[in-house]
């Protein structure tokens, strides 16, 4: 069985806990609000797409054609709109990664 290491998880604490109460907090807090954001409009857009998929399904099944087309028109409409969040989401996460191993960095340094 995996078993959290209570050690492990103190020294990881140790090492990530300072850098959100540094110098640097609020960018660090500010990227991590818009990451949290993005990972619940993400996951919405998910569940609205796994609702026109089974009504796309459900179309197709009926030879519904009108209904066929419109859902297509929605689920383009909502790809657009997830498209650019998944972009974003995952430019943020490597941004914050950055500062936080520069921070890292430094704080090994001196």
């Amino acid at each position: 069985m995996n078993r959290i290491d209570r050690h492990l998880w103190r020294r990881f604490l140790g090492i990530a806990k300072p850098y959100w109460f540094s110098e640097e907090k609020w960018g660090a807090r500010g990227l991590l609000a818009v990451l949290l954001f993005f990972l619940l409009a993400l996951n919405g857009l998910n569940v609205l797409l796994s609702y026109v998929g089974r009504d796309f399904m459900t179309a197709i099944a009926n030879k519904n054609t009108s209904s066929f087309f419109h859902l297509v028109f929605v689920y383009l409409i909502v790809f657009l709109m997830g498209t650019p969040i998944q972009v974003f989401n995952d430019y943020l996460t490597s941004k914050l990664g950055l500062y936080w191993r520069r921070w890292l960095t430094n704080l090994s340094l001196d």
